[in-house]
């Protein structure tokens, strides 16, 4: 499902999140999601800055929580061919 609401996201303890949002708003979201213990799969970039990626992506190790990032062409036309 698709929420804009990060606390009802919470709220709800998923088993696991998709962000897909503005690059700017990544680090925030996953921070929090991470900081809640939430597996957390992210669309490229973490961030705009590297130092801004490895602290969440410390934070994760550090929390044993997994984190992923990727690029999500499920939807591409060339892909949805397959």
């Amino acid at each position: 499902r698709r929420h804009t609401d990060l606390d009802a996201v919470l709220a709800a303890r998923p088993d696991a999140v998709l962000v897909h949002a503005a690059t700017e708003a990544h680090p925030e979201l996953v921070t929090r999601l991470v900081e809640a213990g939430v597996p957390t799969y992210v669309d490229k970039p973490l961030a705009y800055e590297l130092r801004e990626s490895r602290r969440v992506a410390d934070l994760a190790e550090q929390r044993g929580v997994p984190l992923m990032v990727g690029f999500n062409r499920r939807h591409a036309p060339g892909y949805a061919q397959c």
